[in-house]
């Protein structure tokens, strides 16, 4: 009774490991681990209702609500085609943006951004893709160096997320990742 009762299941730490995960999830994680809080994936964060109106008017918009409205403006404009604050103001028209919405994006970053040479490329691009969702299996060890080998041997995780734009070019292709957060000189 002992033996088949007391034994350890010798994959207990892969068993706690999550069939997929997501880049948000990745990248919660890695921060952590860069300032010495290492622990399991952190618990999803609840989805995001989206404000009434009234609230929006009154106490604007979150930098995480801006940067998703960038993000969706990005996917929606035409880079060679009218203004970009006519396209935005378009948006708006056809209530894809609220008036406070349009009104949050910086279109002179979006001008530089054009104009820079990544933006440039981009442009002379004959195919362009926003975006676009993808998974990716990924081993296990990758993410858990600390488990034995043995216990995720073989084992692999299901990664997904969403790729903001690429584009190709003669050799190869180009990701692109919008970045509105604040970066420090350095």
């Amino acid at each position: 009774i002992s033996r088949r009762l007391g034994w350890d299941y010798a994959y207990s730490k892969a068993s706690r490991v999550p069939a997929k995960v997501s880049v948000t999830e990745l990248k919660r994680r890695f921060n952590a681990e860069a300032s010495e809080e290492v622990g399991s994936f952190p618990e999803p964060l609840p989805v995001l209702v989206k404000k009434p109106v009234f609230l929006e008017e009154k106490k604007g918009l979150s930098a995480a609500e801006r940067g998703t409205v960038l993000h969706f403006v990005m996917q929606h404009l035409d880079f060679g085609g009218e203004d970009i604050k006519a396209q935005i103001d378009s948006m708006a028209d056809r209530d894809l943006l609220t008036a406070q919405q349009a009104g949050s994006v910086e279109v002179d970053k979006i001008h530089r951004f054009l104009q820079s040479p990544l933006g440039e490329r981009l442009q002379a691009s004959p195919a362009v893709n926003r975006e676009t969702p993808f998974n990716m299996e990924i081993p296990c060890s990758e993410l858990y160096k600390d488990m034995e080998e043995r216990s995720c041997r073989g084992e692999t995780l299901l990664m997904q997320g969403v790729v903001d734009c690429y584009f190709e070019e003669q050799d190869g292709i180009v990701l692109v990742d919008y970045k509105t957060d604040h970066v420090p000189d350095g």
